[in-house]
């Protein structure tokens, strides 16, 4: 039956996909000749294959992480499907990129999965940024920001990011900022999509004035220079949303005049360090930013800083 397939993927997958039950699946293909099949349908990833064949192949594997004769098969076939991710990733084979994102995104969901094999899955979406298309691209921060259709995945549910996540979503932001014309990508079950203004809403809320990025009770020095050096490049642009960025900054240089008079009267001198090295780090950027209206805003907190050195 593996020699078949050679012939027509398509016929297999027919013949599969209509055994919805681990133990017909079994008596059919016995786990010797599932993981035989798993490596076989491998070698037919390559980039000269066909998209429709690599589709199907997709759904195979889906089929074997769900109905799988053992645990191991299982696992097998979904350490597969992040394979042809990387692989349509590398290839710029952006239809297979898509059907690979949406599949990982019902994965999260499917009560088949185990814990651990969902958290796999999540931290294999941060390979998505590295698509050369925007649109596949920016599926990572709609996945994290719209809670109406990932309710249970979003920024507000999952706190704790990677710092490599935090630099993508950043990168996110800015990115759709600073677009002339931005068309977010849909989540499945989402016919309208993710409205621009709730996006920025979300990243100010949670990135610049809430307590995952530079409000952290934790203080991550990565993750707060990501979002500075996303509100420098953005407060920089040309477009709508520069002035938000340009508050962001003010509000956040007043933030940390505010945080360095607590760690002086504290005589905490390590985060008195910290603080200044932000303070310090903004300053190379701000001469480069016009501020126009907010400029009387701005000399009044740098005032307060010169005066606390």
């Amino acid at each position: 039956m593996i020699d078949a397939m050679d012939e027509s993927i398509h016929d297999l997958y027919k013949q599969i996909t209509t055994l919805k039950d681990a133990i017909k699946l079994a008596m059919i293909f016995p786990e010797k000749k599932q993981a035989e099949l798993l490596e076989t349908l491998m070698e037919k990833v390559d980039r000269d294959q066909d998209d429709k064949t690599i589709f199907l192949i997709v759904k195979l594997y889906l089929h074997f992480v769900q109905f799988g004769a053992e645990d191991e098969i299982k696992q097998d076939a979904l350490t597969c499907l992040f394979m042809i991710k990387s692989f349509s990733i590398r290839q710029d084979k952006q239809a297979i990129q898509q059907q690979c994102f949406l599949t990982f995104f019902r994965l999260i969901y499917a009560r088949f999965l185990t814990d651990e094999q969902k958290s796999m899955c999540l931290e294999e979406l941060n390979e998505f940024y590295e698509s050369k298309k925007e649109h596949i691209r920016w599926y990572l921060i709609v996945f994290y920001f719209d809670d109406k259709h990932n309710p249970y995945y979003n920024i507000l549910k999952i706190r704790d990011l990677s710092d490599q996540c935090f630099q993508n979503l950043c990168d996110c932001y800015a990115e759709i900022s600073m677009s002339d014309s931005t068309i977010l990508p849909l989540l499945p079950d989402d016919e309208k999509g993710l409205a621009i203004d709730t996006l920025e809403q979300r990243f100010y809320n949670q990135f610049v004035y809430g307590e995952i990025g530079l409000y952290a009770k934790q203080y991550n020095k990565n993750q707060a220079r990501y979002v500075i050096d996303t509100l420098i490049k953005c407060a920089k642009g040309d477009h709508g949303r520069a002035q938000s960025a340009k508050k962001g900054l003010i509000k956040h240089l007043d933030f940390l005049a505010n945080e360095l008079q607590n760690t002086e009267q504290k005589e905490d001198v390590d985060s008195m360090i910290a603080i200044q090295d932000d303070i310090d780090y903004i300053k190379q950027d701000i001469t480069t930013i016009t501020f126009g209206k907010l400029e009387p805003q701005l000399q009044k907190v740098m005032t307060r800083l010169n005066t606390s050195l």
